[in-house]
């Protein structure tokens, strides 16, 4: 597992979404997460030392905490390919216990709760056979192109 930092929250083309800037130091690289707009907006103001009233549920997970007893421990960042996975780490009297949590929602808790964050195995989306998606592929065959070239007969 790589340790990366939550350096940064920049805008996205889409003004519902923002993306998140993980660093890895040691390796020099860079992982960007697209998030919620007003997550992204939570993340920025916490990096900043801002507390937003509105907590996004991490009232609950504190509330959780405190009845078992546990805490957080760091929160684990990973891709199939498919979709992104994110695990918090809990320490229990009973020992360490992952839970599987909604990535926006696990990269801002991790964020108020200064959490290391970590990225596991990362595969992006498995790559067409010539490299260009089934979908626009179908898209283009269905294209009739043949009006973009006007009448055959010039005096028509």
């Amino acid at each position: 597992m790589t340790p990366v930092e939550l350096t940064r929250v920049l805008p996205c083309r889409c003004p519902e979404h923002a993306r998140v800037l993980l660093h890895d130091r040691a390796g020099g690289r860079y992982l960007q997460v697209r998030v919620h707009a007003d997550v992204g907006r939570a993340i920025l103001a916490a990096l900043h030392g801002v507390e937003e009233p509105h907590g996004h549920g991490l009232d609950v997970l504190r509330a959780v905490l405190a009845g078992l007893d546990a805490r957080a421990e760091s929160l684990t960042l990973s891709s199939d390919g498919e979709r992104l996975d994110a695990r918090l780490a809990l320490r229990a009297p009973g020992g360490t216990v992952t839970v599987a949590l909604e990535p926006c929602g696990a990269l801002l808790a991790a964020c108020r709760l200064r959490l290391p964050i970590f990225v596991g195995e990362f595969r992006g989306p498995p790559p067409a056979a010539d490299g260009v998606p089934e979908a626009y592929r179908a898209f283009l065959a269905e294209l009739d192109l043949s009006v973009l070239d006007g009448p055959s007969d010039p005096g028509s």
